[in-house]
């Protein structure tokens, strides 16, 4: 988050928005899903935040569709779960790498 800290927080909140629109997906509803569906994300979205494309290992694309299908599986397997909208909140906060991964690995172990 060191070359564009306000860019990359605001991209964990377009991300956070969809994590609030996005609901659990019926076994019909996953059976005729469309792969054109889940990349279709508005111009919009893709343009504001293609300077993050710049760092890192992935690009924003990439990102954003790994994120939809996270919060897909866990929106549909575990309705009042939170965790990945709880990583968002770590990472948008600045948490250390550890206490990020131990959100993510660890809680499950008590």
């Amino acid at each position: 988050m060191f070359q564009e800290e306000h860019l990359t927080k605001q991209f964990i909140d377009e991300l956070m928005k969809i994590w609030e629109e996005i609901q659990p997906m019926t076994q019909d509803e996953r059976d005729r899903l469309e792969l054109d569906e889940l990349l279709n994300y508005d111009k919009e979205t893709l343009e504001q935040f293609k300077e993050l494309s710049k760092y890192g290992e992935y690009n924003v694309k990439f990102l954003l569709l790994l994120a939809k299908l996270l919060m897909l599986q866990e929106k549909t397997n575990y309705p009042e779960g939170q965790l990945f909208q709880t990583l968002l909140r770590k990472l948008k906060e600045g948490e250390d790498i550890f206490s990020i991964l131990q959100t993510a690995t660890l809680r499950r172990l008590r």
